[in-house]
């Protein structure tokens, strides 16, 4: 199968744009009917998965949906790979559900394992759903990524802060007014005036 295979959806411009992973052509047809139905565009259908990370990126879809028929180690892999480097909402549909496969799709970073054979409305709320949940999560990541970062400027601060009081007897306030009145006048950001004060050992 290649993905020529891969007919074109007459869906409309506006709806979220499909990349179809690895199935089978006769999945293609009915899926690509489904989901030209249910108001999306199916962008194209990649058999190989060596192909994938780079279709996905030149075509920048919303979403990729691939089959658990498929789902042997180098789509899995290739997966993975748009997952940890480009992450996008998949989808995976099954003819059965398979505990190993879910297990596999997980850690591929698919959002959502469902049966396939659903109908527009219903495959509709599972795209929905998909990017829904990865959205969430990216939101969580992204607050996540923000504390950490929060809380690492905090300590290096504190450890500027700590080397004015020692170097130069100045309480914790005055040391922090110090670091505050440097970054107002350079124009810089208190985290940049403290990692400099660290570098140099000095004001």
């Amino acid at each position: 199968m290649s993905e020529s295979a891969c007919h074109s959806s007459k869906a409309s411009a506006a709806g979220l744009r499909v990349v179809l992973v690895d199935l089978e052509p006769w999945s293609v047809d009915r899926l690509d009917v489904a989901l030209a139905e249910a108001g999306f565009q199916v962008l194209a259908c990649v058999s190989e998965p060596s192909a994938l990370f780079d279709r996905v990126i030149e075509l920048e879809p919303d979403v990729v949906i691939a089959s658990s028929n498929s789902a042997r180690r180098d789509t899995l892999e290739s997966l993975m790979h748009i997952g940890e480097r480009y992450p996008k909402p998949m989808l995976m549909l099954s003819d059965a559900i398979d505990p190993d496969t879910v297990g596999d799709a997980a850690a591929a970073g698919i959002s959502t394992y469902a049966v396939q054979g659903v109908s527009a409305d219903m495959l509709r709320s599972l795209i929905e759903v998909t990017v829904g949940h990865f959205r969430a999560r990216e939101q969580l990541q992204a607050e996540l990524d923000s504390t950490r970062r929060q809380m690492s400027e905090r300590e290096v601060i504190t450890r500027a802060k700590c080397l004015l009081m020692e170097r130069y007897g100045m309480t914790e306030a005055n040391a922090y007014t110090t670091l505050r009145n440097m970054a107002m006048a350079r124009r810089r950001r208190l985290i940049a005036v403290a990692r400099w004060v660290l570098e140099r050992g000095a004001v």
